[in-house]
């Protein structure tokens, strides 16, 4: 009895892991917007020129590395830079 209960919670948390996996990847593609820092100005309006995920906090350069997909993390990213213009 004791082999079954080792083998029945093992594979319960193995379960449980694989769910919160896929749960986590699932979420990473839906689009977030990206926070948006700049740190000069250009004809008097802020120049933003740094992007933020809002999944895992890495930094990248406006302009540069637009990419739809957060580089570190994997979050599905929708910017918005344009828009700010």
């Amino acid at each position: 009895m004791e082999h079954f209960e080792s083998d029945y919670t093992e594979k319960t948390i193995n379960y449980w892991s694989a769910l919160k996996l896929a749960v986590s990847a699932l979420e990473k593609q839906i689009a977030k917007t990206p926070d948006y820092e700049g740190d000069g100005y250009s004809d008097g309006q802020l120049v933003y020129d740094t992007w933020i995920c809002p999944n895992c906090g890495n930094n990248y350069e406006v302009g540069y590395d637009d990419d739809d997909y957060c580089p570190k993390c994997g979050q599905h990213i929708q910017h918005l830079i344009n828009q700010l213009d």
